[in-house]
């Protein structure tokens, strides 16, 4: 989940495909990734990724994908604080289409690759996370940095959640 932009369908694309894709391809509604990954059991599964396009205009869409998700990624586009103060209207969107409540949750501070252009702070990012209960992680989809870890934590998290209920 995020604004239109931040890199959503990149980190999809970087972590079910290892590779990345420069041109920037607006997501119409809708779109997916699907990796298959090895449970804790030992079990083979596929996972599959929704990625949820951030623009208005396909809230009618969106909003049937939240009641059935099992964790979610909240990004943003570090180079664009506007991208950042929307996080919140992003969980209150989740909530009110029925996310469940105990749905596993990470933070991704996004292309973290652009250095100069860079406009929030790692750490207001961490402490916005902090204060949501939610783990934050920086990444870039253009190198890969921090990619694996975000996912794997969330795959991890959503695991617990599916063992305990």
């Amino acid at each position: 989940m995020g604004d239109s932009g931040v890199g959503k369908s990149c980190l999809i694309k970087r972590f079910c495909e290892g590779r990345f894709v420069s041109k920037y391809v607006m997501t119409i509604g809708v779109d997916f990734g699907v990796k298959p990954v090895r449970l804790p059991s030992g079990q083979a599964a596929r996972v599959n990724f929704w990625d949820l396009s951030g623009r208005p205009e396909f809230l009618e869409v969106r909003n049937e994908f939240y009641r059935d998700s099992q964790a979610a990624l909240l990004v943003f586009d570090v180079c664009r604080q506007e991208s950042f103060e929307g996080l919140e209207g992003w969980l209150r969107e989740a909530q009110r289409f029925g996310a469940p409540a105990s749905m596993p949750l990470a933070v991704c501070g996004n292309k973290t690759d652009k250095g100069a252009r860079r406009r929030v702070p790692a750490a207001d990012a961490r402490a916005w996370a902090a204060e949501h209960g939610l783990p934050y992680f920086e990444t870039s989809a253009e190198s890969g940095a921090g990619v694996a870890e975000a996912f794997e934590e969330l795959l991890a998290a959503a695991g617990r959640a599916w063992a305990s209920a």
